[in-house]
């Protein structure tokens, strides 16, 4: 799924493809290659230099998505509260969606979060947040 607009300025790292909206909600398109501890460690030092040490929104774009060992879990989980006020998943398959939104409700990460099918459904909730 490509959502990446057109006249902003476009971030790049090796797992993703990084913008700021006009509602300063931080959106990243994930890219479809493997991630390990490593890669997760290099997009929470990237994503925290964007932040400044401010909290913000932000939508993540999922779909391409590769499943994540439990130790890159643990430190996603753990460090996501630190850097985001809400942060909400969009993702075209459905599966993937309602699995985010169980996940979601069994485990406590102290932030609000929730699975959306495309990222303006996504951004209306988020304006909650703001």
């Amino acid at each position: 799924m490509n959502i990446i607009p057109f006249k902003k300025e476009i971030l790049e790292t090796e797992t993703g493809i990084h913008w700021w909206d006009e509602n300063q909600i931080f959106i990243t398109e994930t890219k479809n290659v493997p991630r390990n501890y490593d890669s997760v460690k290099k997009s929470i030092a990237f994503v925290s230099k964007q932040f400044e040490g401010k909290k913000y929104c932000g939508i993540i774009e999922s779909t391409n998505l590769q499943p994540l060992d439990k130790k890159s879990r643990v430190l996603l989980s753990d460090e996501v509260k630190k850097l985001y006020k809400a942060i909400a998943i969009v993702s075209k398959s459905p599966m993937h969606r309602v699995l985010g939104n169980i996940v979601f409700a069994i485990s406590s990460n102290e932030i609000p979060r929730k699975a959306f099918a495309n990222v303006d459904d996504a951004k209306i909730w988020l304006a909650q947040y703001h």
